[in-house]
């Protein structure tokens, strides 16, 4: 329905028309008049009903299109709702992840798959001294597991190990733990992990600048630390400093002891340098470690040695599978362990470089032994406790000759192998990175090596005496040079070629003699190993 616009413009102009007229005009006409004001009027009733069937149309109209509106912003809000809840799949450095359109919810495949060759040279005074090193090949880790958070403030990590090599035993849980990062930059991580004891402890096994870890760092960690530790930490990862305090149990079915172990590890560093502009860093930083509560060796209540520990390591190599170890205290009845480390590492553009320095003490259990004044007369004592003090220390150096740096990863205080800045490419002219490493370390595990200072223990009737030097430790003294050359063709693989010497000074153990033997049964050892990498 439409308003005639030349009827309503007439019936306008044709009131004031007949206001104006004569009244002679008016009377002539009246009834013409009368006429066409009632044809007026009805004009005007019918544009007053054209308006309100006008105005009720439009309101019909706008109620339909608020409709229509309210149909659209539900169908958008439906279809944001799926696109949120839609999986993002991404290959990053060829680790798959998952994750939500929010981020809240992610999971990241992780693996790290190692396989290593070497070869060991040897005198041939070391087959009599029963540590002839097997040459050979194995796979020394085959990792595989997930990663990620969940709700936003919560994450974990979930990682198995399918190889092994030495003192580890293939197919171990590494890493089962939950953690709670609502709070950063602090964090408390529960389940089973390494804790933070140094800087090259916390440096993943797949970016260490040679195949293992340096004795001084390895052997300590193991001891209440480790991959696969039960205990509960907590973290703070900030943008230039770093901190964490665990309480360590046993690691994952550990077997052997009636009581678990119980300890405390710790580790805090600072950026002292952090001159990002000349990508010049230094980072210093310490740690400790006391277990207060060493496994029990027997049930409580039955007689002997109640606590024991020993310290030991492979010579920084892991090839040979019998886990020989060339340096090492033996059983020491204990009653407490403490170690403590100052670190330093950093980098100049391509070149970097880490050092740390570590103090060991273990604190002697009060043991009691059966001396002998005479053949027939014998008394039970106890042995005063002691310390038994040792020392270790390492520094190692690279060089990216490509240029590369390594780059300062906050969420564990250390820094990160060299990311190829030109991957392998025949086709691009890409070669990856190329890095040249030397280290030297030492690890002295002797103490009061020519204590004579013994108890008699064996007396018989033919005068034959026997002694127990309990205060000698001759755990030997390990020096080691490594040479490294390592490639990464991108970032997910790396191949390493290292030559080490080996030199052991040490002294056979004590025997039941009046005189401890100086027998020496150390050696010089060389090796020449060979990894092949893979790890996302």
């Amino acid at each position: 329905m439409s308003i005639s616009t030349k009827s309503f413009a007439a019936a306008f102009f044709a009131v004031p028309l007949v206001a104006t007229l004569t009244p002679t005009t008016q009377a002539a006409g009246a009834k013409d008049t009368d006429a066409r004001i009632q044809a007026l009027q009805q004009q005007l009733e019918a544009l007053q009903n054209e308006i309100t069937d006008l105005k009720r149309a439009q309101t019909d109209q706008a109620a339909d299109a608020k409709k229509q509106i309210a149909e659209i912003q539900d169908r958008t809000a439906e279809t944001e709702k799926q696109v949120k809840s839609n999986a993002k799949v991404s290959m990053a450095n060829g680790r798959p992840t998952f994750s939500s359109a929010d981020g809240n919810f992610t999971a990241s495949i992780r693996a790290n798959i190692q396989t290593d060759f070497g070869y060991y040279m040897q005198g041939r005074r070391a087959a009599s001294l029963g540590s002839d090193l097997s040459s050979g090949a194995n796979v020394r880790r085959a990792q595989l597991g997930v990663q990620g958070k969940v709700f936003g403030d919560w994450s974990y990590n979930f990682l198995y190990d399918f190889g092994g090599a030495g003192y580890e035993t293939p197919g171990k849980i590494l890493y089962a733990y939950l953690q709670y990062d609502g709070l950063a930059p602090f964090a408390v991580r529960v389940g089973a992990f390494a804790p933070a004891y140094s800087i090259e402890d916390q440096q993943s096994s797949s970016e260490l600048m040679f195949l293992e870890r340096n004795t001084p760092t390895n052997m300590v960690r193991n001891v209440a630390g480790s991959e696969g530790r039960l205990g509960v930490a907590l973290i703070y990862a900030g943008d230039t400093a770093f901190g964490s305090l665990a309480y360590t149990a046993s690691k994952i079915a550990e077997t052997g002891a009636n009581d678990e172990q119980q300890a405390l590890v710790g580790r805090a560093s600072y950026m002292a340098i952090n001159d990002k502009e000349n990508d010049f860093h230094l980072l210093l930083g310490g740690g400790f470690m006391h277990v207060f509560k060493l496994p029990d060796a027997l049930a409580n209540g039955q007689s002997g040695t109640q606590h024991t520990l020993s310290l030991s390591d492979m010579p920084e190599i892991t090839v040979d599978d019998n886990s020989a170890k060339l340096i090492s205290t033996g059983t020491l009845g204990a009653g407490h362990f403490t170690a403590w480390n100052l670190e330093m590492a950093g980098n100049y553009q391509n070149v970097f470089l880490q050092g740390a320095y570590s103090g060991i003490q273990v604190s002697r259990a009060t043991t009691a032994y059966t001396v002998y004044s005479s053949p027939t007369l014998s008394t039970t004592v106890k042995a005063k406790p002691r310390s038994n003090d040792f020392s270790a220390w390492y520094l190692q150096a690279s060089w990216v000759i490509t240029g590369e740096s390594k780059a300062y990863v906050a969420s564990t205080g250390t820094f990160s192998i060299p990311k190829p800045s030109k991957p392998l490419s025949l086709a691009n002219g890409g070669w990856g990175a190329w890095e040249i490493a030397v280290r030297y370390s030492d690890t002295d595990l002797n103490d009061g090596a020519n204590d004579t200072s013994g108890l008699l223990t064996g007396w018989t009737n033919a005068g034959v005496k026997t002694y127990t030097f309990y205060n000698a430790v001759r755990g030997g003294e390990q020096r080691n040079v490594a040479l490294g050359i390592n490639w990464y063709p991108n970032n997910a693989l790396r191949f390493q070629l290292d030559y080490m010497w080996i030199d052991i000074d040490r002294l056979q153990a004590t025997s039941t003699t009046t005189t401890p033997s100086t027998t020496p049964i150390g050696q010089n050892v060389q090796a020449v190993a060979l990894r092949a990498q893979i790890a996302f």
